[in-house]
């Protein structure tokens, strides 16, 4: 089925990170398609191991030349290789009374961060980050209003308020029978 679509566009990518079905069928819909154009703001949560899912459905070869087996193990050497650790160790003398031999409890932690390789390996060739200011320079002016007083009452009055100032607006059927309860 590869070639089937010429391109395919994924916005939220970050959600799709996951090993769930909808995570699942953007692997699908990149074989699929000659090119696959995935829309993110948030890349990744913090650490890198965010990351392996998307890599491993967009750039499974690279993932695979790399030596990582998809699947738990290889999103833990994924995280060994470009994220950040913690090691702690602890020995304790008193359980080591009656033995030579000392006693160790090792934990291992993910910690957040990521290094800087992932953008050369997986991110350089493939990958545009822009903002706004790079595609219009004439955007609308962007305002909020506070629509709720200072002390946090009036929070129905609040809520009318905001509605009446957005009729004409699809509010929706059950946005209005909330606010008339």
């Amino acid at each position: 089925m590869g070639g089937w679509f010429d391109f395919a566009i994924a916005d939220e990518l970050h959600q799709l990170a996951g090993d769930t079905a909808q995570g699942n069928g953007l692997g699908v819909l990149a074989r699929a398609a000659k090119r696959l154009i995935a829309l993110t703001g948030t890349l990744m949560g913090g650490y890198a191991d965010d990351l392996f899912n998307i890599f491993y459905r967009m750039e499974p070869r690279t993932m695979a030349d790399e030596g990582f087996a998809y699947g738990g193990q290889g999103r833990r050497d994924f995280q060994q290789q470009y994220g950040v650790l913690e090691t702690i160790e602890k020995v304790r003398d008193t359980d080591n009374a009656c033995s030579r031999a000392t006693k160790k409890t090792i934990h291992v932690l993910k910690k957040p961060g990521a290094s800087p390789l992932l953008f050369g390996k997986f991110l350089m060739n493939t990958t545009a980050f822009l903002s706004l200011e790079d595609i219009a320079d004439n955007l609308p002016r962007y305002d909020e209003k506070r629509a709720l007083g200072r002390d946090g009452r009036g929070t129905r009055q609040g809520l009318r308020r905001t509605r009446r100032g957005h009729q004409g607006r699809d509010a929706g059927a059950s946005g209005q029978q909330e606010l008339d309860e």
